[in-house]
């Protein structure tokens, strides 16, 4: 079964979110107000998507009201999020057995909580794969 949050909920679990996040880090920032995305590869990514459809990526989104999993950056009231997995080819974190089932058990989470993950690689960016895959996800190619 697939939980799906309800607006609601999730304004209700955001809020939840929200007050974690400060309990840990006092007078931080708010968590859904945009950050510079450090990345120059999603940055243009987040770019590119503003440009087709006016939406504001917000980097580092943590989505999970427990554990401290961020998406690299996501678009909220869409449920979308991109996760850039770099080193592939070198075996980075992402191949490599303990990175890959950490992965797996943090997009397992967000699926049950309602969201969309495009997962790409900076090739993928570059080459506009990852724009048309986000593009196509939010009905706008």
């Amino acid at each position: 079964m697939i939980l799906r949050l309800a607006p609601e909920q999730m304004e209700a679990h955001q809020r939840r979110v929200a007050g974690a996040r400060v309990v840990r880090k006092p007078g931080a920032d708010d968590p859904v107000k945009p950050k510079p995305i450090k990345s120059t590869e999603l940055a243009k990514l987040a770019a590119d998507v503003a440009a087709h459809t006016g939406l504001q990526a917000i980097a580092e989104f943590r989505f999970h009201p427990e554990r401290k999993w961020r998406f690299d950056w996501a678009l909220i009231d869409q449920r979308l999020a991109v996760e850039m997995d770099g080193g592939i080819w070198t075996g980075g974190r992402h191949t490599r057995g303990a990175g890959y089932i950490a992965d797996m058990e943090k997009l397992n989470e967000a699926i049950l909580l309602g969201w969309r993950v495009i997962r790409c690689t900076p090739q993928q960016v570059a080459d506009g794969t990852a724009l048309r895959y986000v593009l196509r996800a939010l009905g706008a190619e």
